[in-house]
């Protein structure tokens, strides 16, 4: 008999006003409780990749052309200065512009499911392909990069092309690490990089690739300098910024007045003026990339991620030599250590003068001083 006075109940209670409001708010409830893990997850998603973008600059040429978009042009910009600096012909340009244009159509993007990545400046969310990012899809378990340098056009491009100057060694191959890829087609020489199971693909983009080399014409802009990286820094009276308006600090006993510029892993560093390259990697400072500029002074970069010049090589001030890093076993988070050595033998380590003072000697305004400004002469 209670079952069926309990339906009875039940039913008189839907059928009336309030047994309905009470009924409705009990739906509300139940579908609040099932969608608040997708609200929460979507919305912190879309928080992440908010941040990177607001107030950072992306690669942009400034104005769109040929059909293509600013952003679109400024990646182009990016791969065709990083092939400059690395002297790879007009045919590897095209090469890699046709698998940006496939891979990422030519736009700098980020990957939901790398967190990382999504904290960079970005031009985009395609949703999920593995670990892919950047403008060439490029993933950092198969040893492209991480996904802060991957996210950056400039080292993607570099990443891409590989060779002697390459960040990665040779592994996993790029364009120039590929016996006789200037004989191959266009697209049998992307797919030799990318070993996309799609091959077909690349060849197809090759007139869209020369559509945006026509749309760039003579343009140099690029990514603006900052925080996403950029373009090589202005040389003035032969002397240039080597690392943007970062701020930094420094220390007592700290080289002499040494520089702790505060930047992220994969940040382009550029040399402050013609010199020879010299490696003077230890285990404190990890990876560290010396520039000696005559028989007196050697400024050197430690904590280093990677190098994009070879010891012995002869470089132009505002030239890129590597990227930034947390490498070395003195190291308490990613920074640039940036210091000046004074003596004939760059090597040598033990004589210093104050970077910020040195570099505004030769006429280079550096970023803001935050910690230890008062130490060391500015």
């Amino acid at each position: 008999m209670a079952a069926p006075i309990v339906a009875k109940v039940a039913v008189q209670v839907a059928q009336s006003k309030t047994g309905r409001r009470i009924i409705l708010g009990v739906l509300a409830l139940v579908l609040v409780i099932v969608m608040l893990p997708v609200i929460l997850i979507g919305g912190a998603a879309m928080a992440l990749t908010t941040a990177a973008t607001e107030n950072v600059e992306t690669c942009t040429t400034g104005e769109a052309a040929g059909g293509f978009s600013a952003e679109q042009l400024g990646n182009a910009v990016a791969i065709r200065t990083v092939a400059a600096d690395m002297e790879v012909p007009a045919s590897g340009v095209k090469i890699a512009i046709m698998v940006a244009l496939v891979e990422s159509n030519l736009t700098n993007l980020a990957n939901t499911g790398v967190p990382e990545s999504l904290m960079a400046p970005n031009q985009g969310t395609p949703g999920s392909d593995h670990d892919s990012v950047g403008i060439m899809q490029q993933r950092p378990s198969a040893g492209w990069g991480t996904p802060s340098e991957l996210m950056k056009p400039e080292f993607a491009a570099r990443a891409f092309f590989g060779g002697p100057s390459g960040p990665n060694g040779g592994s996993p191959r790029g364009l120039l690490d590929i016996p006789g890829w200037e004989s191959m087609k266009l697209g049998a020489a992307a797919q030799a990089v990318q070993v996309s199971a799609f091959p077909d693909r690349y060849e197809e983009r090759a007139a869209d690739a020369d559509a945006v080399l026509a749309a760039l014409g003579d343009t140099t802009t690029g990514c603006e300098s900052g925080a996403g990286g950029g373009a090589p820094p202005k040389v003035v009276g032969g002397w240039a910024n080597p690392i943007g308006m970062q701020s930094w600090g420094t220390y007592e006993n700290h080289a002499g007045g040494a520089m702790d510029v505060h930047v992220d892993v994969g940040t382009p560093v550029y040399a402050p003026a013609a010199g020879k390259v010299f490696d003077l990697s230890e285990g404190c400072g990890g990876k560290v990339i010396g520039v000696q500029h005559d028989v007196q002074y050697t400024t050197a970069f430690a904590h280093m991620s990677s190098f994009a010049v070879a010891p012995g090589e002869h470089v132009k001030g505002g030239q890129l030599i590597g990227y930034s890093g947390a490498s070395g076993s003195c190291v308490d988070g990613a920074h640039l250590h940036f210091e000046v050595r004074v003596g004939p033998d760059p090597t040598a380590w033990g004589t210093f003068t104050p970077a910020y003072k040195f570099m505004r000697e030769q006429g280079i305004t550096m970023g803001p001083c935050t910690t230890g400004c008062d130490l060391y002469p500015m």
